[in-house]
C-alpha cells in the first residue's frame, strides 16, 4: 500500500506511507513492483519521496532504476526508536526495524 500526493497538475508527485505489511512479503519485489506500477501511470511526473535513513537503501534502488527523480532523508535518525539501521548502538535496536 502506498499513498501519492501529486501538486495541482500532477507534474511533481510525493510518495509516500508505502507499506509491505506481512514481513513474508518483504523482500520478495513487491515494494519495487508496486512503485513501478505506480510511477508507470504517470510517465511525465517528478516523483519524490521523504523517507528516514532506515529506509534509504531501498529508495536508493529505486532512485537507481528511475522510479523515484528524489530522495530525501532529513539529518535526523528516524522516529523509531529502536530502529537499528538509524541508531545501531542502542541497546535492544532492531524489533521495529528489519535492515
Amino acid at each position: 500500500m502506498c499513498h501519492i500526493v501529486p501538486n495541482h497538475d500532477w507534474t511533481l508527485i510525493e510518495i509516500t506511507n508505502v507499506m509491505v505489511f506481512h514481513e513474508a512479503h518483504r523482500r520478495q519485489g513487491q515494494g519495487r513492483s508496486m512503485i513501478s506500477r505506480v510511477t508507470s501511470f504517470f510517465p511525465n511526473a517528478w516523483f519524490w519521496v521523504y523517507t528516514y535513513v532506515h529506509s534509504q537503501p531501498f529508495w536508493m534502488c529505486m532512485h537507481a532504476d528511475g522510479h523515484v527523480q528524489e530522495v530525501v532523508t532529513p539529518g535526523w535518525p528516524c522516529p523509531w526508536f529502536d530502529c537499528s539501521a538509524c541508531l545501531p548502538h542502542r541497546p535492544h535496536a532492531g524489533w521495529g526495524c528489519r535492515w
